[in-house]
């Protein structure tokens, strides 16, 4: 691929090496910068001797931009300030924590959540970021970013997924520099509202003032939803219901401020301001306005990590379009990942960045290949063959990522981009039109009435297109392997696909087998592989016994449904049974017996496993004197009193005490 010759791809692709190891490594930081200044005399030696294109100055040149990564890693953790919060609380005393808000997130059933930084510790300057969740019962008023949270409850690390296969919520926040969080009730907490004296604390004010606007108005509660999400970029409004509709249809991209939306507005930019372009120095006028409109447009899609990205890449595609040099995108492309994983380090992580820049190169580099494939006679067919190539060529690039996340792969995407795409532009457009009238008072009711039409019939379609439950894939087992190696399998194809060379015909074929073989040598593995599970689930007692297919125990499976889902799909599973709770269960060579809420249990049992559930009222003591058990597992479903109680009986008997709330899924191999 000639386009890898570029000098900014290749830096790109060091400062991302150099990013992984930050994430992945903990090598003093001292040891970095030695190297790191040793390279740099390098560098230096290879200039004054005129070495600019020798190897040793290349390869000094990319080492030092993968140093440059590990340390942009190391600078952003906060864990590495001297006045992290943790560091500087006192642990024999009560603590005072002052918190700024920095954002909003999407509420859960109980609690209003945020994300923000502690900012003093006892009026002692902190540094450090958690989520804040306050109950929603406690909450009169607003509370909006800039806003003050003081508290005396100390913040508590976040916790690691108890299932296996489950969403590691711990491992999602490390990678954003966030390890801690806080639940707050009523009367443990002040709020102090101030004026915003940030930009994102501004932004979130200007919101705040165009959504009330909009408010007043008579729109469809759906349509205000769609509003918010689609200008604002909040999708708090959007019901579950809807929001799982554009899922199922694989349109989900159309409810989150990206670069397509963002291309959108560069084109009717660079469309509105083209008479500039008959004036001297008009280009470079043009560039500087559409620049500025971007980036206040981003201020008022309140600066999020998606807002951010999506603007600063668009940014300098608006830079190249000036330029006038459409060769270079790739390399244009490669600055801005480099300029946005250089000042935020955790976007590399964040599946909507993989997802965006992932499509939009692959729209760059096979949507041209596809389009050649079919030449059409009529201006509507060209218009319908290249909104079709282009979504297909995006699909292709985020299809196994989506599968990697998502498990699930939605077979119509090319219709509902295909009605929805060409249509998105005109809805873009009237959504902004409405937003500054409503802001200045004056929107007509026609165009409420015909945005309100507008938008029901798109979520009609989308709706009508997700019941198709045959065209999507759901629970498909996809693990990083089948990721790599699907990547490389699309990437071998499209290069014969460009040229039939014989080297190509067998690189594509040896990578599909490839990939045929690994999914082939997971599958025979998970056939050998027996395992006895009781996992955590609160209130509920939840077994398994996993063989060629899965044997669950529970008596509620509604409410356990997304861990065996989770469970099945990870360990490539396709037959699941469900048989109600047993009183005893054997495997290989242990015997657990299960005591649950009636206390009952046989005196004949001994030296077995006991998992205790829906908090029997027993006397443990009595019991291991009974019975001589060698372990004792509680699940949660047990009440924490008696759990504590439980624990410290074992530990004065010394006997293995294992409780799942605490060490996670007890699992026998």
């Amino acid at each position: 691929m000639k386009s890898l010759n570029y000098v900014a791809i290749k830096l790109t692709l060091s400062l991302i090496t150099g990013l992984i190891f930050g994430f992945q490594l903990h090598v003093n930081i001292l040891y970095i910068l030695v190297i790191s200044i040793l390279l740099f005399g390098l560098l230096l030696y290879c200039l004054i001797k005129g070495r600019k294109t020798s190897l040793l100055f290349t390869s000094t040149s990319y080492l030092i931009i993968c140093a440059i990564g590990y340390i942009s890693v190391y600078i952003h953790n906060p864990k590495n300030a001297p006045n992290f919060f943790e560091n500087i609380a006192s642990y024999n005393r009560k603590n005072i924590f002052t918190i700024k808000i920095n954002s909003t997130l999407k509420s859960s059933d109980y609690h209003l959540r945020f994300q923000g930084e502690v900012i003093s510790v006892n009026k002692a300057k902190s540094s450090g970021s958690l989520i804040l969740n306050i109950e929603k019962n406690n909450i009169k008023g607003t509370i909006l970013p800039d806003d003050l949270i003081v508290t005396d409850i100390a913040p508590e690390l976040v916790h690691t997924s108890l299932n296996p296969h489950q969403f590691d919520y711990r491992k999602y926040l490390d990678k954003k520099f966030i390890y801690h969080q806080l639940y707050l009730k009523e009367g443990k907490f002040l709020i102090v509202n101030q004026e915003p004296n940030t930009i994102i604390g501004l932004a979130s004010h200007i919101r705040s003032k165009i959504q009330a606007s909009l408010n007043r108005e008579q729109f469809n509660p759906e349509v205000l939803a769609i509003i918010n999400a689609l200008l604002l970029g909040d999708k708090r409004l959007i019901s579950n219901e809807m929001y799982q509709n554009y899922v199922d249809a694989g349109s989900i991209h159309i409810l989150a401020i990206s670069g397509l939306h963002i291309g959108i507005l560069l084109l009717m930019i660079h469309l509105m301001l083209s008479p500039l372009l008959r004036y001297k120095n008009g280009a470079p006028i043009k560039l500087v306005i559409s620049l500025v409109i971007l980036w206040i447009y981003a201020v008022v899609a309140g600066l999020t990590p998606s807002v951010i990205r999506a603007v600063t890449m668009f940014s300098f595609v608006a830079y190249a379009l000036n330029l006038k040099r459409p060769t270079n995108t790739y390399n244009v492309i490669a600055i801005s990942i480099f300029f946005l994983l250089l000042f935020h380090p955790s976007f590399l992580y964040d599946v909507g960045f993989q997802l965006s820049y992932v499509a939009v190169l692959f729209i760059i580099w096979l949507q041209p290949m596809i389009s050649k494939l079919y030449s059409p006679k009529w201006k509507i067919t060209k218009y319908l063959w290249s909104l079709f190539t282009v979504s297909l060529a995006a699909q292709i690039g985020v299809a196994p990522l989506g599968l990697y996340y998502f498990h699930q792969f939605p077979g119509l995407f090319f219709l509902s981009n295909l009605v929805i795409i060409p249509f998105l532009g005109i809805i873009i457009g009237v959504s902004l039109l409405i937003m500054i009238l409503s802001t200045i008072n004056i929107l007509p009711g026609f165009l409420i009435t015909f945005y309100n039409y507008l938008i029901v019939q798109m979520n009609d379609f989308v709706q009508w297109i997700s019941q198709k439950e045959m065209f999507i894939f759901r629970d498909v087992s996809f693990n990083k392997y089948t990721l790599l190696f699907s990547y490389l399998m699309i990437i071998c194809l499209v290069f014969m696909m460009k040229n039939f060379h014989l080297k190509r015909k067998a690189a594509s074929f040896g990578s599909a087998l490839l990939l045929f073989t690994i999914i082939l040598v997971i599958s025979v593995n998970k056939l050998d592989t027996k395992r006895f599970i009781i996992f955590h689930k609160s209130r509920q007692t939840l077994i398994a016994e996993q063989q060629e297919y899965l044997i669950t125990y529970t008596n509620d499976i509604n409410s356990v449904k997304n861990i065996i889902t989770n469970y099945s799909t990870a360990e490539y599973i396709d037959s699941v049974l469900t048989l109600p709770l047993k009183k005893e269960y054997r495997f290989k060579r242990e015997l657990i017996v299960v005591i649950d809420s009636s206390g009952a249990y046989n005196l004949d049992t001994s030296k077995a496993i006991i998992l205790l559930t829906q908090s029997p009222k027993i006397h443990l003591k009595r019991l291991i004197d009974s019975i001589h058990p060698v372990k004792i597992i509680a699940d949660g479903s047990n009440y924490k009193s008696f759990v504590k109680r439980w624990k410290a009986t074992c530990k004065k008997e010394k006997l293995p005490f294992h409780y799942t709330g605490e060490q996670g899924a007890y699992i026998i191999e």
